[in-house]
């Protein structure tokens, strides 16, 4: 496919079909609410070979808590124990490696159907989702997700993390505080296909710098790319997710794989979309039980079939000032956008409807797991998530964050 085969399509205003931020939802005016909580645990899903743990290591530290490494891929848990009691200050740290697909062994995700959605991905959803499951069943009740390319959580970061975690906003308590990332953008290959042909783009909160609150109500990472949007999309909906500043993630090239575009679009267009409906006029933040009222147009194929028009145009606009800034149709920023155009022509609006019922239903079957969790020890939580553990299993240290009582009952749904 060339430049040529994009179409340059442009909306009668000239303008891009493409929201270039979403910053506003969680810049929210909060007051102090309850004390400022403690961090339970820094939580890290490794899979870099080499990749170093040693900031993620320091925070931990700092934070006073355990460090829990899930390890694939690249890195085992024992090199990532190893790997972090070599450091000159060391948390404890407790490792698994995370294999298969399911996050609940016997529970599959009706999302997880969907091969558009899934195609090309990795294996971060599974492995936060393990994470919130630990914490759940260890009684810990907030926990800090940083990603192993990811620095920056300085002292003055925790502290505001933390500060921001004890507010309230209009919304209620929050639920969640994200960082973004802006020394090197976190953003798709497409919205880095649009910042370079000179398009205004933002970055958004990320799930590789999130601290969030764990309890029977916190969502799940679905397995998609933009899988942390989908994780905050109710807790932004209803106003209790922060964005706390900027974090830095160590450079990449977006466009060194052609297919990265491709396996991305699916969620791209999914979770531009269904966040492009809080831009509407209607009063933020929404009830609890409001949200199923603000995605009632995800349920509408004609919504669908206009959102990938609008998707097209935006691809095809990129295209366009690319093509004047003098990209050629061999270049690995137009491969990448031809990829993620032939996927977005494939994506149908009867899809995107059957994805979002799915995504809803995996919300609620979610729920039912948390809700039903026992409250015990590392060990016998790890034994029920098929894990093995590496490090400091038996450390009764990490087993609770002193406000659990070991036996088998399920926690509170609060």
């Amino acid at each position: 496919m060339s430049l040529t085969d994009l179409d340059l399509p442009t909306m009668p205003t000239g303008e891009i079909p493409h929201i270039h931020s979403h910053r506003h939802l969680v810049q929210l005016p909060a007051v102090r609410g309850e004390a400022v909580p403690a961090l339970d645990a820094v939580i890290v899903p490794a899979t870099r070979p080499g990749a170093s743990l040693a900031h993620a290591a320091g925070v931990a530290v700092r934070a006073g808590c355990p460090l829990v490494v899930l390890c694939s891929k690249g890195i085992t848990a024992a090199e990532a124990v190893a790997m972090v009691r070599r450091l000159r200050r060391a948390p404890r740290v407790v490792a698994a490696d995370v294999r298969g697909s399911d996050a609940v062994p016997g529970v599959r995700f009706r999302t997880d159907a969907h091969p558009p959605a899934t195609q090309g991905r990795g294996d971060a959803s599974q492995k936060r989702n393990v994470g919130l499951l630990l914490a759940r069943m260890l009684g810990w009740r907030s926990v800090l997700f940083l990603d192993d390319d990811v620095v920056g959580m300085d002292d003055t970061r925790l502290s505001r993390t933390r500060e921001l975690l004890a507010q309230e906003t209009p919304g209620g308590q929050v639920q969640a505080v994200g960082w973004s990332f802006e020394a090197f953008a976190d953003n798709s290959v497409v919205c880095h296909a649009h910042r370079s042909s000179g398009g205004l783009q933002e970055t958004f909160i990320g799930g590789g710098g999130l601290a969030v609150r764990v309890h029977a109500g916190t969502p799940f990472f679905p397995n998609v790319y933009n899988e942390d949007w989908l994780f905050l999309h109710d807790l932004v909906a209803r106003g209790q997710v922060l964005l706390a500043g900027g974090l830095c993630q160590l450079p990449y090239d977006p466009f060194d794989h052609a297919d990265r575009a491709s396996h991305q679009e699916f969620g791209d267009l999914f979770a531009e979309s269904v966040f492009a409906l809080m831009h509407h006029p209607t009063p933020r933040p929404v009830a609890a039980d409001a949200v199923e009222s603000l995605l009632a147009p995800a349920h509408d194929p004609d919504w669908w079939a206009g959102r990938i028009r609008f998707r097209r145009e935006f691809v095809g606009s990129i295209a366009a000032r690319g093509a004047a800034r003098g990209w050629t149709d061999a270049s690995p920023v137009v491969r990448s956008l031809a990829g993620a155009r032939r996927t977005l022509d494939g994506i149908t609006p009867t899809a995107l409807v059957a994805y979002t019922a799915a995504w809803r239903e995996d919300l609620r079957t979610w729920g039912d797991v948390l809700a039903g969790l026992p409250l015990t020890d590392l060990r016998r939580a790890l034994d029920l998530l098929r894990l093995e553990g590496v490090g400091d299993v038996q450390s009764r240290r990490v087993r609770f964050s002193g406000r659990g009582v070991a036996g088998s009952r399920a926690p509170s749904r609060q």
